[in-house]
């Protein structure tokens, strides 16, 4: 059975498919009754990815379509023991693609003939694949790398994961500022190779080699080793810098309605950099990590260069394309200890550079909560206060289209890191055995 219900709003049509079981031929058009504001984001950054939190509908259900009590509590049921699936379109395009419906947070009201559903977002649901189980040939790409090994990029890693619980599911992109410098010839200079094109070996991402036991953890230690949160929205997964990227707009803010400065915001002490390579962890931790409850922690898939206290070099696979190589030569390069963008020119080795990035960020951050009229504003941009030169990016975001507002949550960003230059060196980072961490912090 399908349902169908148009929310009008300002400016804006919201329609819901509702689709429960597997008889596609019955279709009703129901009265809508309210629709809950689209809040994306949380408070907690270490979250390195960012979906529609729950969103929440209601709708009626009109005599015509239940004159009986009994037709009423057969759709309800149906609701309720079917696999029950919700797409939300904005003026025909998808906002919150196939959101699966929360059982355990569902209410009707029979007198009033009215339905209330919550939509969980079906990402969730890579939790429980294992990676280690799934087939690396389906992810690799066809060209050569060192010992015939099979590489894949993460762009597609992250496309073809995210497929495996929502088949309509459209592209990954990448906004991220990282350049690779290559050492590969082009156009009488070395290739500076865009974020887009790095990768691994696929069984690091599929397959036993695998250094995670669901897939959700895998596509956010993808992100992780870029620097970026992920953000869905409708078939679209971006990969956003938490640190400042000068290719993206900075736009002055208009139109408040509120501003606070926001109170009883955690401080964080430290951040803990879980590097998972092919010999084990390596542990880089920033600032005090002492207590659990006022760090940051996050992994990373690669260290892209050095590790401190060894002679071994990691070197990130990065995809040579047709378009540098000619068509029919694309070819994998080994990169290690050449990562940098617009923040951090100078290269160095990836995960350090990620790490340094991501800790200046949160060491001295402020938040803001602003309120704003319109829903012109996004999680690409960087944000002005007024009377207030200091960089924003939103962490929080929540769309009200019924009232034509958006809030944001706003915290600082730096858009400048210091060259590297450990200032403390203590035991508290390294490689991580069964028994101890031994190594430095870096502060």
């Amino acid at each position: 059975m399908i349902l169908d219900v148009q929310y009008k709003m300002p400016n804006k049509t919201i329609d819901a498919v509702i689709i429960m079981g597997n008889n596609l031929t019955t279709r009703y058009r129901v009265d809508p009754v309210d629709i809950s504001p689209f809040e994306y984001g949380a408070g907690n950054d270490a979250d390195s990815i960012i979906f529609a939190n729950t969103v929440k509908i209601k709708f009626s259900l009109t005599n015509e379509i239940v004159p009986t009590t009994k037709k009423f509590f057969e759709i309800i049921s149906l609701a309720m023991v079917s696999e029950t699936s919700v797409y939300l379109y904005e003026n025909g395009n998808p906002i919150f693609f196939k959101g699966n419906v929360d059982k355990k947070d569902f209410d009707f009201d029979f007198d009033r003939k009215t339905v209330s559903i919550s939509l969980s977002n079906p990402l969730l649901e890579l939790k429980n694949i294992n990676p280690r189980l799934l087939n690396p040939n389906e992810i690799a790409e066809p060209y050569p790398y060192i010992g015939n090994l099979k590489c894949a990029t993460f762009e597609k890693v992250i496309t073809k994961t995210i497929k495996l619980v929502w088949a309509e599911f459209g592209n990954t992109f990448i906004y991220s500022d990282i350049k690779a410098d290559t050492d590969y010839p082009f156009l009488g200079q070395s290739w500076q190779a865009p974020a887009q094109y790095f990768g691994d070996v696929a069984n690091r991402f599929w397959g036993s080699d695998s250094k995670f036991t669901n897939c959700l953890d895998l596509i956010k230690a993808i992100g992780n080793t870029l620097g970026c949160v992920g953000l869905l929205i409708g078939k679209n997964y971006y990969l956003m810098p938490r640190y400042f990227n000068i290719n993206r707009p900075v736009i002055p803010l208009e139109n408040i309605s509120k501003i606070q400065l926001k109170q009883g915001v955690k401080t964080i002490k430290g951040l803990k950099v879980n590097v998972k390579l092919a010999g084990g962890t390596y542990v880089a931790n920033y600032g005090n990590v002492a207590n659990s409850d006022y760090i940051e922690e996050i992994d990373m898939m690669h260290a892209g260069g050095n590790i401190p206290g060894t002679n071994q070099a990691y070197y990130l696979p990065v995809l040579i394309p047709g378009f540098v190589a000619g068509i029919g030569n694309e070819q994998w390069v080994p990169v290690s200890n050449k990562f940098y963008t617009q923040l951090v020119p100078y290269p160095r080795a990836l995960w350090s550079m990620i790490g340094e990035s991501i800790w200046r960020g949160i060491e001295n951050r402020y938040i803001y909560n602003v309120e704003m009229f319109g829903i012109n504003y996004s999680y690409g941009n960087y944000y002005k206060l007024p009377d207030n030169p200091t960089i924003f990016k939103a962490r929080k975001i929540k769309y009200d289209y019924k009232n034509q507002k958006t809030t944001m949550e706003l915290t600082n960003v730096i858009d400048y890191v210091e060259p590297y230059s450990p200032s403390i060196i203590m035991p508290g980072t390294g490689w991580e055995t069964s028994e101890e961490i031994i190594g430095e912090t870096i502060d």
